[in-house]
């Protein structure tokens, strides 16, 4: 399905991008923390957007769904680099 729309691709990757050099330039960050704001503002705005293509689905169920989302959200932010949750990929 992903090469159905190289366009629709291509421009979904390019408004990313140029979120994050905006965010970069209106904030003065640095570009991990950036990053980390685009990351967090697109798991919203998809979070808002299926739930409102969902709405007949309970707020619980949603959030379930979206766990995983959230927590590789999380594992993007700077100072969670190297570190092991649960001790998992943990070097012996």
């Amino acid at each position: 399905m992903c090469g159905m729309y190289p366009s629709v691709w291509t421009t979904y990757i390019l408004l990313l991008f140029f979120s994050w050099l905006v965010i970069l330039s209106v904030f003065s960050c640095s570009p991990d923390m950036a990053w980390t704001i685009v990351n967090l503002a697109h798991f919203s705005i998809c979070f808002v957007l299926d739930r409102l293509a969902h709405n007949r689905l309970p707020t619980s169920y949603a959030l379930f769904q979206h766990t995983s989302s959230f927590c590789s959200s999380v594992a993007k932010f700077p100072h969670m680099h190297k570190v092991r949750i649960f001790g998992i990929n943990a070097e012996a």
